[in-house]
């Protein structure tokens, strides 16, 4: 997004598929969600926990940090912070242990770098207006990392833009509705190209 709002000159189309736009919305929208599912378990001490951290002003560090902490007291309950209903969207590997353990590590290294540089708490909101190339937008209609708020940022100051939801989807629509997802992406791709 950074790049493509930067130059975007250099770029003939652009795909986000479950971003966040502006990180401290995104972790506040998820534990909304997370404070969702303590409820359902009887836990409301730490479903109150997750409510307070939302409605506190604070750096957005820190409520990255604040997420990871309370959302691990979900234990296996935590993918139902980024899937619809029961949680199961996740349910079919495509990969095996070892894989899920790389991504994890790289992952972990990924948001280390990102965290360290800091951009990454900068929200692109207010740069839609220079995405100038045709873009799309892709979600799953319950994702919580790209809220209704980011959304509807998109469709209003992104000039020549495209949205996409996947119904009884969340965070990572490639992976709950893969052939509709690679569909759609190499249709925007052929019109644009």
């Amino acid at each position: 997004m950074l790049y493509a709002a930067t130059y975007p000159d250099s770029v003939a189309c652009a795909i986000f598929e479950g971003p966040s736009f502006d990180l401290e919305k995104s972790f506040k929208n998820m534990l909304k969600k997370a404070a969702t599912l303590y409820e359902s378990i009887g836990n409301t001490e730490l479903g109150n926990d997750c409510l307070r951290v939302v409605a506190q002003q604070q750096d957005t560090d820190l409520l990255l940090d604040e997420f990871f902490r309370l959302s691990q007291g979900l234990g296996e309950l935590r993918m139902k912070i980024y899937t619809p209903g029961d949680g199961n969207n996740y349910s079919e590997q495509r990969y095996t242990e070892s894989e899920l353990e790389e991504f994890g590590r790289r992952s972990y290294i990924h948001l280390s770098k990102l965290r360290a540089e800091g951009r990454i708490y900068e929200s692109m909101i207010p740069r839609f207006k220079n995405l100038s190339m045709p873009a799309l937008l892709v979600k799953g209609e319950h994702d919580p990392v790209i809220c209704e708020e980011q959304t509807l940022a998109f469709i209003r100051y992104v000039p020549n833009r495209d949205l996409i939801v996947y119904k009884n989807t969340g965070h990572l629509p490639h992976y709950e509705q893969a052939d509709q997802f690679a569909e759609d992406v190499i249709k925007f791709v052929q019109e644009w190209s």
